[in-house]
């Protein structure tokens, strides 16, 4: 007589396609299990490296601006590229994606890094080499971080989209907040390499005195190279046999969808996926709790790319002179405390990327970890503004740790949130949709903290509004757009459609196996 272990037929029932839950084994070997890692690891390198592109000027703002000979406006450009190119890269990311499945998408986002990392290199080196003024080399650049720029949705828009084809129901958000987090950790190398490497001995920079710009190329270039191939050698779509109901389900919706394109011709295809990503879009925005979602979580991610982008300029006035002047050294020190605050951001937000994801594992208490985290982070940048002021260099860092610690660990969980109250939409597109709206506005966010700031250049020579003078013009913008994030977001009420669906097919599943296994048990009896 056959036994079933309920352990083993729940297995079963959420590892297999529902249609064919009673005629296929489950293939559940260390091979399978040791590859989903592999592919997760190879995405996770892949958005890291194209995160590291996005940052690498922010943190030496001034020196990148002696060393092009252009304003900070237009270096802050080279950051805003990666918010302002972010629709049309998600368009393109979306119907390759779509058209030709997910590793020709994230291989595509790969190659894009790597050209933009090249051409970057190439702009800066014919700058430190005499070959070319430093405006034409800027001009160089910046079309080699647009490149980069255009790969970033390819990657930021497809981890629980790579988590839900690879990884089963109790892993799924685990593997979805690895991916997810490793783009900010690129981020974080991408805050602290520049503000080694690059150095001005000068009070007053000027090109030639810039030290240090072409090996940074060099070596962000060689890391590009190496994910790149990485990525053309190994990575997959999916696996042989999806791992739960609702990747069976997305899996079908796919196929199905390719089997109607079969003897179109390009432009017939392209017009068919541009339609799919418009019924997609249309039934996002009339999902009222997407809609408190995009608005909440994508104000707060407005804030804190914003705040990435000007960190450098940001804490820049606490580190002058009474005078008001940067001799001694001053704006080295600046420039190096902005990469390490913008590490300790990042990597605090790790730390707690690694506690929420276990727990949403267990748990799916997305509603939850996302609302304790805006409140935490509000708390925290409420902290952060009280502190900016000169003498607290070791004050201000833990009040970044803190922000990060909170906020980070928001951006798995509003990606979960989403693909389960959106359900059977595909995960990108929420997911894109959710980026797109926060990037967006976030290049707005970033301009008005870059002129608010610039009318507090200097902590000593500022005026004292109510006796504190860190009540500054752009620490009143940061407050109101956390405070309105976070209002909305405790307005969200969601249900969780996919883990029901899941949940309901599962028991189905479980109940028609356990029924098959009594009736053979019965017949065996019998005979």
């Amino acid at each position: 007589m056959a036994s079933f272990g309920g352990d083993e037929l729940r297995l079963r029932a959420e590892t297999l396609e529902p249609s064919t839950l009673l005629s296929q084994p489950i293939p559940a070997t260390c091979g399978v299990c040791c590859r989903r890692w592999h592919m997760l690891a190879i995405y996770s390198i892949g958005t890291a490296t194209n995160a590291l592109m996005w940052v690498t000027f922010s943190p030496v703002a001034d020196f990148s601006s002696s060393y092009f000979d252009v304003n900070l406006t237009a270096i802050n450009c080279l950051g805003l590229a990666f918010l302002a190119l972010y629709l049309p890269g998600s368009i393109l990311a979306a119907s390759i994606a779509n058209g030709c499945g997910l590793r020709a998408a994230i291989t595509a986002g790969s190659v894009l890094t790597c050209v933009g990392a090249a051409i970057r290199f190439g702009g800066v080196a014919i700058v430190s080499l005499g070959k070319a003024p430093p405006r034409t080399g800027f001009a160089v650049v910046l079309i080699g971080q647009s490149l980069a720029a255009l790969g970033q949705p390819f990657f930021t828009n497809t981890p629980a989209r790579l988590a839900g084809e690879w990884f089963g129901l109790k892993t799924r958000d685990i593997a979805t907040a690895i991916g997810a987090l490793f783009n900010p950790l690129g981020n974080a190398v991408g805050q602290i390499l520049p503000s080694v490497l690059v150095s001005c001995g000068a009070t007053s920079c000027v090109t030639s005195e810039v030290r240090g710009m072409m090996a940074l190329m060099g070596i962000q270039l060689g890391i590009a190279c190496v994910a790149t191939l990485w990525t053309v050698l190994f990575l997959r779509s999916e696996p042989q046999i999806p791992p739960s109901a609702s990747a069976a389900e997305h899996r079908k919706m796919r196929r199905e969808a390719a089997t109607l394109g079969v003897g179109r011709s390009t432009v017939e295809q392209a017009r068919a996926a541009v339609a799919r990503i418009g019924t997609d879009l249309r039934a996002l925005l009339r999902n009222v709790e997407f809609l408190k979602l995009l608005f909440g979580f994508g104000i707060g991610l407005a804030l804190f790319n914003a705040l990435v982008t000007v960190l450098e300029q940001l804490v820049q006035p606490v580190f002058c002179n009474p005078d008001g002047g940067w001799e001694g050294g001053r704006k080295d020190r600046a420039q190096l405390a902005a990469g390490i605050y913008g590490a300790t951001l990042i990597v605090a937000g790790l730390v707690g990327a690694c506690i929420v994801g276990p727990l949403l594992d267990v748990t799916h208490a997305y509603k939850t970890a996302l609302k304790t985290c805006l409140v935490g982070g509000c708390a925290a940048l409420i902290l952060l503004v009280f502190l900016l002021q000169p003498g607290l260099e070791i004050e201000i860092g833990v009040a970044f740790a803190l922000m990060g610690f909170f906020m980070l660990p928001s951006l798995p969980a509003a990606l979960e949130a989403a693909v389960e109250v959106t359900y059977p939409i595909v995960e990108e597109s929420s997911t894109a949709l959710l980026l797109l709206f926060g990037n967006t506005l976030g290049i707005s966010i970033t301009f008005g903290m870059q002129a608010l700031i610039k009318l507090r250049p200097c902590w000593h020579t500022a005026p004292e509004p109510l006796g504190l003078r860190q009540l500054t013009p752009v620490s009143y913008l940061m407050f109101g757009v956390m405070a309105i994030a976070l209002i909305i977001v405790l307005l969200f009420y969601p249900k969780y459609k996919r883990l029901e669906a899941e949940r309901a097919k599962a028991d189905g599943a479980l109940g028609t196996i356990e029924e098959s296994a009594k009736k053979g048990a019965a017949t065996r009896l019998l005979e």
